[in-house]
């Protein structure tokens, strides 16, 4: 019993709200168990994980709920105005007054966090869509947090899967920008000490990525040369690592 009590004081029960319903991913079941299989892979049973398909309006009783939240990435448009994604804005906005609950932020979700506070989301610049990994300059105060280092990253810079046309254009006033590259300036945003977001996808494994890259290819969202190009970037992702730097996050 009392090894029991022990290894359950270790874990932590973390929310992952959610947003993608699109059944050309597996819909919002698949999006969710990839991401358990992510944690399990990285730290076992430290982190236990509860769905709330927030993009079915399914939403946790309280912020209190959990101690940690998670928003996954979608293929919807932040601005839309769905009711599901207003309350959802309120949700964040809900974490960042309570200061002791942590949320980490996917692609739509830290697009999703900027607009709460904020922020101005939409198209990137080259207006073409962006898939394959990017290296991301590292802040002097990201590398010296506690888990940043505990990563094992790069004190100046990682490699990182993207896969999105919009993008956070305009920083929130609260957010302090943590990380960028040359076509994402606000990669990495963070509020407070509680939350932290980024507009790539540490959870995506190259085998995800390339299965989406034919259908990215037909439906002309990439050209075969584009494509090509971006294929070769995949062997640089740190997702493993960026993976440790989420799981060190909530347990700081």
């Amino acid at each position: 019993i009392f090894q029991r009590m022990v290894i359950d004081a270790t874990r932590m029960s973390l929310g992952v709200l959610v947003t993608e319903d699109d059944p050309s991913t597996g819909g919002p079941e698949r999006i969710f168990n990839n991401l358990v299989k992510r944690f399990k892979d990285i730290s076992g049973d430290v982190i236990q994980l509860k769905p709330y398909y927030v993009c079915k309006n399914s939403f946790p009783e309280t912020v209190g709920k959990h101690p940690g939240y998670i928003i996954t990435g979608a293929h919807y448009n932040v601005n839309e105005g769905l009711e599901w994604m207003n309350k959802l804005e309120n949700f964040i906005r809900q974490i960042k007054e309570k200061g002791d609950i942590k949320l980490f932020g996917i692609c739509f979700g830290h697009q999703m966090t900027a607009r709460a506070f904020g922020g101005k989301v939409g198209l990137n610049p080259s207006k073409r869509f962006i898939w394959g990994c990017d290296r991301v300059e590292v802040s002097p105060e990201f590398a010296e947090m506690c888990f940043y280092k505990n990563a094992s990253l790069n004190p100046t810079y990682f490699h990182i899967m993207q896969s999105h046309y919009d993008q956070v254009i305009e920083t929130p006033e609260s957010a302090r920008v943590l990380g960028g590259c040359e076509e994402c300036p606000d990669e990495i945003l963070m509020y407070g000490e509680n939350i932290l977001t980024m507009q790539g996808h540490p959870e995506l494994i190259q085998e995800r990525m390339l299965a989406r890259l034919l259908t990215r290819v037909e439906n002309k969202n990439l050209t075969k040369e584009e494509a090509d190009k971006a294929r070769a970037t995949l062997q640089l992702d740190e997702g493993d690592k960026l993976m440790k730097l989420i799981v060190a996050f909530f347990q700081q």
